[in-house]
């Protein structure tokens, strides 16, 4: 069994073309200037394939990425490679765990997007990387992620769904079969991968098992202050509005104490 994106890397972005990165990316930037000041360096905790790095880049900010997976990393560089030279300057990627990566200097301000916190699933791993997103920091920069919101899991619990998608000579279909631990507060999502290339290629087959973790606000709450944040904000991803049952998409803004 394959660990996350070890072998999904390669269709990732295939997968998630219908995914509006640019309005993510207007709203993170929104987000960010809205108090004191505009953050020019973000350091970014699971930066995946570097498509948020590349927008907020175009933005103006200079973008540290870290991920784990090195097929993750490798479509990051090849994005940043195709950009005019005062984006790429801006944009840097390096392979590590969110919860142990080192940049070697303090940033503006974090972040971590599409769920990337509900990789950590043990109290120790959420608050190992909490902390480590707080010593990039210095006292009043800010730290925006999202997570899934568990009332809106336990609403609506994940359900079996298949998603294809066509592009680049290659077809794909992704089984996802999640399996709910309501004492845990977890989600094991196993993804079963089709891949083929186009025309008339063979079926390749391949599996991931994605641990999730689904998060209440007052339990966030509490991870932040033992890392050295006071929450500022919070709100359903994209539309600002309050957090309800509804939201499955939560984000959340801390500050730097």
């Amino acid at each position: 069994m394959a660990l996350p994106f070890e072998t999904s890397s390669r269709v990732y972005d295939l997968l998630y073309k219908d995914k509006d990165y640019a309005a993510e990316a207007e709203f993170i930037h929104q987000c960010l200037c809205s108090g004191d000041g505009v953050p020019e360096t973000l350091l970014e905790l699971g930066s995946g394939t570097g498509v948020h790095a590349h927008l907020l880049a175009q933005k103006g900010h200079s973008m540290k990425g870290v991920d784990l997976s090195a097929g993750m990393i490798s479509r990051a560089n090849a994005l940043r490679e195709q950009q005019p030279p005062d984006i790429r300057q801006r944009m840097e990627f390096h392979e590590g765990n969110v919860r142990t990566f080192k940049l070697g200097s303090k940033v503006d301000a974090v972040v971590s997007l599409f769920h990337v916190v509900s990789y950590q699933t043990t109290n120790g791993q959420v608050l190992d990387m909490f902390r480590n997103a707080r010593d990039h920091l210095e006292p009043g920069g800010l730290f925006l992620f999202d997570v899934w919101y568990g009332p809106a899991v336990l609403d609506e619990p994940p359900a079996v769904r298949v998603k294809r998608a066509e592009g680049g000579g290659l077809e794909v279909t992704r089984l996802c079969e999640p399996a709910l631990d309501v004492n845990r507060c977890t989600v094991d999502v196993r993804y079963t991968y089709l891949v083929r290339e186009v025309p008339g290629g063979a079926v390749t087959e391949s599996e991931e098992v994605h641990h999730m973790r689904y998060y209440f606000q007052p339990e966030l709450e509490h991870f932040l202050e033992s890392a050295g944040f006071q929450l500022a904000e919070s709100f359903e991803w994209l539309t600002g509005n309050p957090l309800d049952s509804d939201t499955f998409g939560a984000c959340f803004i801390a500050k730097a104490t």
